[in-house]
Order: C-alpha cells, then sequence, then structure tokens
C-alpha cells in the first residue's frame, strides 16, 4: 500500500487542504514503516501542521498485524502531544 513516510511529507500533505475555516482532519498512522525510529518526528508534523487528533497503529507496516502491538507507543504519543 502507499503511504506517506516522512514528517516533512507529512506535513506537506496537511498544508495542502484548504484554509480555515475546515472541519477537524484526523491523522491515521502506523508506528513506522521498518521501524519506530521517525515515530516522535511524523507525530509532531502532524500536530504541528493542524491535525485535530491522531489514530495510532501501534505496529510497523513490515510488521503488519504480528507481533503483539507495542502499546507503549499509545503512551509516549499522549506523552509528545498536546
Amino acid at each position: 500500500s502507499e503511504g506517506i513516510f516522512d514528517d516533512a511529507a507529512i506535513a506537506e500533505a496537511m498544508r495542502s487542504l484548504p484554509p480555515p475555516p475546515r472541519v477537524p482532519v484526523s491523522v491515521k498512522m502506523r508506528s513506522g514503516f521498518d521501524d519506530t525510529s521517525l515515530f516522535v518526528d511524523n507525530l509532531l508534523a502532524a500536530q504541528e501542521a493542524g491535525a485535530s487528533f491522531v489514530t495510532i497503529h501501534p505496529r510497523t507496516k513490515r510488521e503488519g498485524y504480528k507481533p503483539e502491538a507495542d502499546w507503549s507507543l499509545i503512551a509516549k504519543a499522549r506523552d509528545v502531544l498536546h
């Protein structure tokens, strides 16, 4: 499947939306593609670009639906975002 894999692309996609007033925009993301090294950068990019909320799938694309989800990433996102 296609996707946006880095913080700059997330910010660009969010900025391409029409200017306010606009409906709330959400971002749905995995914790990463091969690993979680860009997880925090991507969260912050979505927030800084104006996302109203973020939904997280706490596994990488490579992991798919196995192994068990890393639920600590949800807590990390809560701590990073405001």
